[in-house]
């Protein structure tokens, strides 16, 4: 009996690595639909429920923080894992990430595995 694939939505504006994340989950057997922009993808999630989040950070239009909390607003979402990835070292930002619910933070650059094993978990 095949199992179904984990539904991932992720949020990257940047291309190049979005297609990167992108070829690496659709290769560890992951569904995956990728945005460029929080706002496109809030269209998509008032639609959709993935098994998990994947967003990052600092992008324009709306930012992971902003799309986390307008997710967070629909109590339907309140069981999605939501990973934050980004290049903000700032301790403070990441504590107040995590203080407001998300449920993992990644570190850019990322080792491939960590990813994959957070998504896991």
């Amino acid at each position: 009996m095949k199992t179904q694939k984990k539904k991932i939505v992720l949020i990257e504006d940047d291309v190049a690595l979005g297609n990167s994340i992108l070829e690496i989950l659709t290769l560890s057997d992951f569904d995956v639909t990728w945005f460029e922009d929080g706002k496109n993808a809030l269209q998509y999630l008032y639609k959709n429920i993935p098994d998990i989040i994947i967003s990052d950070l600092m992008m324009p239009n709306m930012n992971g923080g902003e799309l986390f909390l307008n997710i967070r607003k629909n109590r339907k979402y309140n069981t999605v894992p939501f990973i934050i990835i980004t290049a903000n070292m700032d301790d403070e930002v990441k504590l107040r990430q995590l203080e407001e619910g998300v449920n993992d933070y990644i570190m850019k650059p990322f080792k491939v595995k960590e990813l994959i094993f957070k998504i896991n978990n």
